[in-house]
């Protein structure tokens, strides 16, 4: 009958269509493939210093990506990329919408490197009670440290570096802290403070490139105190390390 008929013309249909559909997504699959792709070509590009190249994936992919967390850490590789190639300004527009730790410290940092300090640290200030677990903390910190020097906060400075050494288990970066932290206790007339900082760092880290530097600043103020007998006893074997430049080698030799 035409009832029957049309039944098996709408079965008929919809095989076909099904058939369209699943031979669509074998020759067109779904762009999730394409992002993933752009996103591990785009990171690989960042780590080997393509900056342009990184750029122009993760445009891409936030092109393609919903506001959320993973636009905003979209954003914060975009903000990398772009930091790279020293394109500060146009750091600024991806991120200005987004809050993940990422977007805010790079969002600081695009203020930083524009010289705009106050607002770099205006950032920052909050960082440290929203995302302090955040492997971007220690860095946002000394960041937030750097701020306050620029604007001639010292003590405000003094402040976040001892914060930093007070949370912060001994790493390069908190090591470099120490040195940050004793380079603004010596500029400031506190050498004693300074010698008490370096004498930790020395005592943590002594072999490493962080300990080294510490040994030489540390050598320096025993130098300007008159204490001849601990400053080569400080500095002793700084001369043939290779990760000294020239000028700090021939301060280990004096």
């Amino acid at each position: 009958s035409g009832k029957a008929r049309r039944t098996a013309g709408n079965r008929t249909f919809a095989v076909i269509a099904l058939a369209m559909i699943l031979f669509s997504s074998y020759v067109c699959p779904a762009a999730d493939p394409d992002r993933a792709a752009l996103l591990t070509a785009g990171r690989a590009a960042l780590d080997d210093g393509f900056y342009d190249l990184a750029e122009k994936n993760f445009r891409q992919c936030l092109a393609a990506e919903a506001d959320g967390a993973a636009a905003g850490e979209l954003a914060a590789l975009l903000a990398r990329a772009l930091h790279g190639q020293k394109k500060y300004a146009d750091m600024l527009p991806p991120l200005s919408r987004h809050t993940t730790p990422a977007a805010t410290y790079w969002r600081a940092m695009a203020l930083y490197e524009t010289r705009d300090y106050n607002r770099a640290a205006a950032e920052l200030a909050g960082f440290d009670g929203a995302f302090a677990a955040d492997p971007l903390a220690v860095q946002a910190r000394r960041l937030l440290a750097d701020c306050c020097l620029r604007n001639g906060r010292t003590n405000e400075a003094l402040a976040v570096f001892a914060r930093i050494d007070e949370k912060t288990a001994a790493t390069p970066e908190s090591d470099a802290n120490l040195i940050d932290w004793a380079h603004t206790l010596f500029a400031a007339g506190q050498k004693a403070q300074a010698r008490t900082v370096l004498n930790k760092l020395v005592k943590r880290s002594p072999d490493t490139a962080e300990g080294r530097q510490g040994r030489l600043l540390l050598g320096r103020i025993l130098l300007v105190d008159g204490e001849l007998k601990d400053a080569e006893a400080v500095l002793s074997g700084l001369a043939e390390q290779r990760d000294l430049d020239p000028a700090a080698k021939s301060t280990a030799l004096v």
